[in-house]
């Protein structure tokens, strides 16, 4: 499954399983109507051919959230902007873009005008790279629930909350 350079909507909740998820560099992926976009059990690939990156939004009111599940996930440039919460029936979640029992390397990650309590949520997974920046969170920036973190540098401007809430994580 490849998301190519250029624009894309979704305008329903999307679930894409069992795949190798490549998001091109200049993807710019809009997110409308409250979908959310649900991968897990993948390979994914945020690309960057060193100028551009992934950029990943709510692109109207009441939009946009992303979760990540059982995957193994290699970002190096992605830019998260605006994302709210997943409606999800029977299940919380709280974060714009949410991580659970995940692989994770990160090169670059920013996040803008958060949305949602959290604005990424990491849920028993082990993350491992370079830089998270986060402006514009009401709430938290970085919430981690039972997950191991090892990243260089984690950058929190504008935060209503914690810029890093560690529950049970190293």
């Amino acid at each position: 499954y490849i998301f190519k350079a250029g624009e894309h909507e979704l305008n329903s909740t999307t679930l894409i399983k069992r795949k190798e998820v490549i998001f091109k560099p200049g993807v710019k992926l809009c997110l409308n109507n409250g979908a959310t976009l649900f991968i897990s059990d993948s390979n994914i690939a945020f690309e960057s051919n060193n100028s551009t990156g992934v950029v990943v939004s709510a692109c109207e009111a009441d939009s946009g959230s992303f979760v990540i599940q059982d995957s193994s996930v290699k970002i190096q440039d992605l830019s998260l902007q605006r994302l709210k919460s997943p409606k999800e029936h029977l299940r919380i979640l709280y974060g714009g873009m949410n991580i659970i029992s995940s692989d994770v390397v990160i090169g670059r990650l920013k996040i803008l005008s958060s949305e949602s309590e959290d604005a990424i949520n990491f849920v028993n997974s082990d993350i491992t790279g370079d830089n998270i920046y986060v402006e514009g969170s009401f709430s938290d920036a970085i919430d981690s629930d039972d997950s191991n973190i090892k990243l260089k540098s984690i950058t929190c401007k504008d935060i209503g909350n914690d810029c890093l809430d560690l529950s049970y994580s190293n």
